[in-house]
């Protein structure tokens, strides 16, 4: 199967997403009076199970499901107390922090392009995001707004290290057509790097331990799920299905692997150990389930 994509297509799926929210709930909304006390076992999901994408905690084990609030893209901050996300304000995708019980939302970007895919610092004091198929850099009160990218090419999804040191990103640049490629890069922009260019690679995420990235290849066909070096190195499959998988993430030991999977017939959110066994579904659900975080 032939993967093409392109910076209007990927444009167009962030549109399809923005319209849902947009008919579903205007400004994002939390829901108030929720008492947590946020673990490491406690997952983070984009779900439709009420009717319109919203976001879900979760225990690992399926206990204690909560809608936290509208919007998606939902990571947590290094301390695990508050989450950044992207949602609608004013017909148009902007970056929000609240506290982990869904109170407290602060919009941190406003501005006319589209902004998306929050990723913390380590040290929790900065984020990066998409907008407009570049990546900036902002302070976690929204000031200090900074283009690290600034190319002509389409660059996006960044993922900043665990040491703090770097962004893992995809974009574009990496050569002509539909090629779409992980680079790193140091976390003022300079020194971009290729790591992966086999065709379409994309969503990077760093293991806990910064050794290793797990990522999405279509290289043999669909959208599977890989690991590789934080070097670009030893690239191993996880995933061998005919259905398609997606959106990997870390647990915050490093022992399992989150991702997305259409293999039963809808977007399911899967958990896996780190050498692509064990495999299993731990959402169950008829609605579509994805974006995870742990």
């Amino acid at each position: 199967m032939e993967i093409l994509i392109k910076r209007q297509n990927t444009l167009f799926l962030v549109l399809i997403f923005l319209s849902i929210s947009i008919s579903a709930c205007g400004n994002p909304t939390s829901t108030p009076g929720n008492t947590l006390s946020t673990t490491a076992t406690q997952l983070l999901f984009v779900s439709t199970r009420n009717g319109a994408e919203a976001i879900y905690m979760m225990d690992i084990d399926r206990s204690g499901l909560l809608e936290i609030g509208n919007g998606w893209n939902p990571v947590w901050s290094p301390d695990r107390k508050q989450i950044a996300f992207s949602g609608i304000s004013d017909g148009n995708s902007e970056i929000f922090v609240m506290n982990s019980d869904g109170s407290e939302i602060t919009r941190l970007t406003n501005r006319p392009e589209q902004d998306w895919h929050p990723t913390w610092s380590n040290d929790g004091k900065q984020i990066a995001f998409t907008s407009d198929y570049e990546i900036y850099v902002m302070n976690v009160d929204g000031s200090g707004l900074t283009n690290i990218t600034n190319h002509p090419a389409a660059d996006y999804h960044p993922a900043w290290s665990p040491d703090g040191t770097q962004i893992a990103f995809v974009s574009e640049r990496a050569g002509a057509g539909d090629k779409v490629a992980i680079f790193v890069m140091n976390i003022d922009g300079s020194e971009p790097k290729l790591l992966v260019g086999t065709g379409y690679d994309s969503e990077p995420a760093w293991s806990p331990d910064n050794k290793r990235i797990v990522f999405v290849s279509a290289r043999d066909g669909n959208l599977d799920i890989y690991v590789m070096n934080a070097d670009g190195s030893n690239q191993v499959r996880l995933t061998n299905d005919p259905a398609n998988e997606s959106e990997p993430a870390w647990s915050p030991d490093g022992t399992k692997i989150v991702f997305v999977s259409d293999c039963d017939g809808n977007h399911e959110i899967y958990m896996m150990n780190t050498d692509g066994t064990g495999q299993e579904n731990i959402t169950q659900n008829p609605a579509t389930d994805k974006a995870p975080a742990w």
